[in-house]
């Protein structure tokens, strides 16, 4: 059927000459190009097409194809056109509104990740103490062990081991230093400090400790 569609007409015109029951229909308009290159897009209109029919089975979909006609289309359309989002003019009905984004406190987070022994529970210590002392020997007299930790160093000429340890108060039982192999954080655990320098003084900076990735309890573990 010729609508008399010319290449002249604005969008108003074209809904004026496809469409005869604004109510019950929804006219999809594109072309193959538009098809290629917005495939995306074409999936998520075709679907929330379909949702409005489940909703009205009253409504008829009408593809209109704009491939050998004169009429260029510089998007895809949906008739009746009521507002336009993403580029595509669409009814009110297919209006999404845009997701709310997450609300923040402001705090700092950082993540540790890396194999067992490495040494991210040291090095959350070693940060409390850089935050909290000025000074090395202040450090060394009255050290923070926010998490008790043990490790072995080599000494002397024979390179005999020796295990530091340094006990702290975390009476979660977060830590295993008695199996060498397994990680020595047992799980995951959030540390939150209070910033007191510079720019971004009084904010809370979480520290998450993280079991070590590769210890020997297996994949059984890990399920």
């Amino acid at each position: 059927m010729d609508r008399g569609i010319e290449n002249v007409n604005d969008q108003k015109t074209l809904e004026l000459k496809l469409l005869t029951d604004p109510k019950n229909t929804r006219i999809m308009c594109s072309n193959d190009d538009l098809h290629q290159k917005n495939q995306s897009q074409w999936h998520i209109i075709c679907g929330q097409l379909l949702k409005e029919r489940e909703e009205n089975p009253q409504l008829q979909l009408i593809y209109v194809d704009f491939t050998y006609c004169s009429y260029r289309l510089n998007q895809i359309i949906i008739l009746p056109t009521t507002q336009k989002k993403n580029n595509v003019s669409a009814p009110q009905s297919l209006v999404t509104a845009p997701p709310e984004r997450l609300k923040s406190d402001g705090s700092l987070n950082i993540l540790l990740l890396g194999e067992s022994g490495v040494g991210k529970s040291t090095f959350i210590n070693a940060f409390v103490n850089y935050l909290k002392f000025d000074k090395l020997k202040a450090a060394e007299k009255n050290p923070v062990v926010l998490i008790p930790v043990s490790f072995a160093i080599t000494i002397d000429d024979n390179f005999t081991e020796q295990v530091v340890k340094f006990e702290g108060n975390d009476t979660l039982s977060n830590e295993d230093h008695d199996n060498l192999g397994h990680s020595v954080t047992q799980h995951c655990k959030s540390y939150v400090l209070i910033l007191k320098d510079g720019n971004d003084y009084g904010r809370k900076l979480r520290i998450i400790d993280t079991p070590g990735i590769g210890d020997t309890y297996g994949s059984g573990q890990d399920d």
